[in-house]
């Protein structure tokens, strides 16, 4: 398939970066490290470990949801302009500000995609597939996909297609596993974990759940044995909730507050988690948290900010249990 070219706005600021990007002239090399990145009115702001703006990126489409690779070459964002549960899938490559629509499905047109995530390595992106653009969560139930950045390639995990053994779910959110052994993701009651090749199914609801609870949501990894997760009779009473981690080799779970050494109530509203810091929404507000501190990301309103993680090549050994690992 020929992949389309996109014309960017007149106006864009573009600095490439690679892996961790340096911003020099700070008192505090890790400070100055890119590491959380954020979409609002058509771009993409990059920020430093303290809250400082690193740079801008501006694209004329319009931009629900984004992914960057662990190289820092490239950025995969959905077009969602007019669409409930997201868009066409779209590469750009940072250096050079071009912008490239990639391969999809043909056999079913009225179908979205949505929460891209680039693998381990950068070779594959999953993504949320959504039989419809509109409707409610059942007629939007779609599985999981996997695009093949070189062979131009979408695979489906098949093992997500019906994940009750009956009727498609609502998957969304892929997590790639550190080890890029597997992918944990959501659906509408719960969530799972897949095997790369998508195999074979493992869903971990009943896991996270306590016997008052209805609702769960896993958040992310902590290594590639343990999910971060928030648990609740609803989603309303789950984001009242302080995470908990759950082990999946030993099924047994612990307060996240409890590991990372800060008081529950820091936690709160957590929406994104990595070994080292984390992202929270309260209200009309978002932070990012860490050990050394919190501090606010600057957006006029809360409502459709997809906040992301820039990766890291590698994460700290010592911000990981060993029985995580």
């Amino acid at each position: 398939m020929k992949m389309n070219q996109l014309n960017l706005m007149n106006k864009y600021f573009i600095i490439p970066f690679f892996g961790a990007l340096l911003i020099m002239g700070g008192k505090n090399v890790e400070d100055n490290v890119v590491s959380v990145a954020y979409s609002e009115a058509g771009a993409v702001h990059l920020l430093t470990s303290s809250g400082q703006l690193a740079k801008t990126i501006k694209i004329s489409a319009s931009i629900r949801d984004f992914a960057i690779s662990p190289d820092g070459k490239r950025l995969i964002f959905t077009n969602a302009d007019r669409t409930a549960y997201g868009g066409l899938l779209y590469q750009l490559i940072i250096s050079s500000g071009s912008v490239q629509e990639l391969p999809h499905r043909l056999e079913n047109h009225s179908e979205v995609y949505a929460d891209p995530e680039f693998s381990t390595d950068g070779s594959d992106v999953a993504f949320a597939i959504h039989g419809q653009a509109h409707g409610d969560l059942v007629e939007a139930s779609g599985p999981i996909g996997v695009l093949d950045l070189e062979k131009g390639q979408i695979s489906v995990l098949e093992a997500t297609k019906k994940i009750d053994g009956d009727l498609p779910a609502f998957a969304n959110e892929p997590h790639w596993a550190p080890d890029g052994s597997s992918i944990l993701f959501n659906f509408e009651t719960g969530a799972a974990l897949v095997d790369a090749k998508g195999e074979k199914l493992r869903d971990i609801t009943s896991q996270m759940e306590s016997s008052d609870d209805e609702w769960s949501h896993a958040l992310g990894w902590l290594g590639s044995k343990c999910v971060v997760y928030i648990a609740g009779k609803n989603q309303e009473d789950a984001n009242r909730k302080s995470p908990r981690i759950l082990n999946l080799s030993t099924e047994t779970t612990m307060l996240a507050a409890k590991y990372i050494g800060v008081p529950e109530k820091s936690l709160i509203g957590l929406n994104a988690f990595s070994s080292n810091s984390w992202i929270r929404v309260t209200s009309n507000q978002i932070y990012v948290a860490s050990k050394k501190g919190e501090w606010e990301i600057p957006v006029k309103s809360a409502q459709n900010i997809f906040v992301r993680f820039v990766p890291k090549h590698e994460q700290p050994a010592d911000t990981i249990p060993p029985s995580c690992r």
